[in-house]
């Protein structure tokens, strides 16, 4: 047995330097192995298939790993898929191939996906979990710590080691209201066209709630 699974460990690595997702050599903690470091692949402007699939051009169709949203037709579908498309729409996204399971069995390239801010990295994967718009999933031995996930569920802070998470202090997060709402909103929301600017702490304090279109950064509790 013990050779068995050894053999397969080797095979893992071949397969995934065949299709050029082998590891990356430098340090990092998005994964528990360091000996599995993933290669990171910088995307511009992805297209957004569902909740869990993105369409680029350098990778051809990108599956988020470790989670599962609902599929197109199903309730919460639409929720999972508005919100990866605020988060990638016109940003830098930043995709970490997973070192075994490079592709699925539909050829898609299986990574995390991350983007950055004020605040740093933001975790797409764990972030959907988060809020409730999917579920943990895991179909095989993965060296991202995905089993984190499943105590993420619902509201509360990102604590993964996938990704630092973690978000900009909420004083210095700007979001727009406007007085006869109770939501507030990303910038560019088309909810927020006549909306005033406050931080993220004082529209939480007076009783805004996060707009479901555009998917605002939401404070941990």
């Amino acid at each position: 047995m013990a050779q068995r699974l050894t053999l397969s460990g080797l095979l893992i690595v071949v397969i995934a330097a065949a299709v050029g997702c082998g590891p990356d050599l430098q340090r990092s903690e998005h994964v528990i192995e360091r000996a599995l470091t993933p290669r990171v692949v910088t995307v511009m402007d992805p297209r957004t298939v569902d909740g869990d699939t993105l369409a680029t051009e350098e990778l051809g169709r990108v599956r988020l790993i470790g989670i599962d949203c609902p599929e197109v037709g199903e309730p919460g579908a639409d929720d999972a898929t508005r919100y990866t498309a605020a988060m990638v729409r016109g940003n830098t996204v930043h995709l970490a191939i997973s070192p075994l399971w490079p592709l699925d069995v539909y050829g898609r390239c299986r990574a995390v996906a991350y983007v950055t801010g004020a605040g740093g990295p933001l975790c797409i994967n764990a972030d959907l979990v988060r809020r409730g718009l999917a579920r943990p999933s895991s179909w095989g031995p993965e060296a991202f710590d995905v089993a984190a996930w499943a105590q993420e569920r619902g509201p509360g802070p990102t604590r993964s080691r996938l990704v630092d998470a973690r978000l900009p202090d909420p004083s210095r997060i700007v979001v727009y209201v406007s007085p006869s709402g109770a939501k507030y909103h990303r910038k560019d929301c088309h909810h927020a066209r006549n909306g005033m600017p406050t931080t993220l702490r004082s529209a939480v304090a007076r009783g805004y709630g996060p707009c479901g279109a555009c998917y605002p950064p939401v404070m941990n509790p």
